[in-house]
């Protein structure tokens, strides 16, 4: 017959815990724990005025709805004090500020500015002095040479990436292969992107008087 083993202890017995004594107290219905550890003491805790506190949003910083003919500086006016349209009107007096001074204004981009469509607002910023130059990734690039090439971009990644097809498109595949073991070699890689760049703007053109004569 096994004797007991010392070092094993035998199970612990559920005890009653009691909640601090404080103005929670009535919150906290009395617990019961297998642990020795006693809940949390709320004695020292204290609470203070709503209206005392310090908040960082209040009423005049919400936003207002627009009257029928209002203008695209209604519109800005009229959006909420608030995260992403604050920061928009920081960036905008900061650009204005710089424009005024003569500063270059650069900016950087990902490939969603160009994906979505944003092209002929940047080109027009460009033409009024409110870009002096551009830093892009490799997706913006992208998306720029396809939409320069064939007037389209964004490929379905969903339906074609289980059968291996995606960024095989034989057009880009060549462009890319040019610019990394060609053009790179020669010229500086902004130049080379400037190259390639210009190439599709010249084919989609080319493309597109032939369909006008058909």
């Amino acid at each position: 017959m096994s004797t007991p083993n010392k070092a094993q202890k035998s199970p612990r017995k559920a005890r009653p815990l009691r909640a601090a004594q404080s103005p929670f107290t009535v919150l906290l219905p009395v617990m019961h724990s297998i642990y020795d550890i006693a809940p949390l003491s709320l004695d020292r805790i204290r609470t203070y005025a709503l209206r005392k506190r310090k908040s960082k949003v209040t009423v005049r910083d919400f936003g207002k709805p627009l009257a029928r003919g209002a203008s695209v500086r209604d519109l800005l006016d009229s959006l909420p004090r608030i995260l992403a349209a604050e920061d928009l009107r920081v960036v905008v007096a900061a650009i204005r500020r710089a424009r005024a001074k003569g500063k270059p204004v650069l900016w950087g981009i990902g490939g969603h500015v160009i994906k979505v469509g944003l092209a002929p607002v940047l080109i027009d910023l460009m033409r009024r002095g409110f870009v002096n130059g551009i830093a892009m990734n490799g997706a913006a690039m992208v998306h720029d040479f396809e939409i320069a090439l064939v007037g389209n971009t964004s490929e379905d990644v969903d339906a074609v990436l289980g059968r291996g097809e995606f960024g095989l498109e034989i057009v880009l595949a060549i462009a890319y292969q040019v610019y990394v073991l060609g053009l790179v070699r020669v010229v500086s890689k902004p130049t080379a992107l400037t190259l390639l760049s210009m190439g599709a703007v010249c084919l989609y053109a080319a493309r597109l008087r032939r369909r006008s004569r058909v």
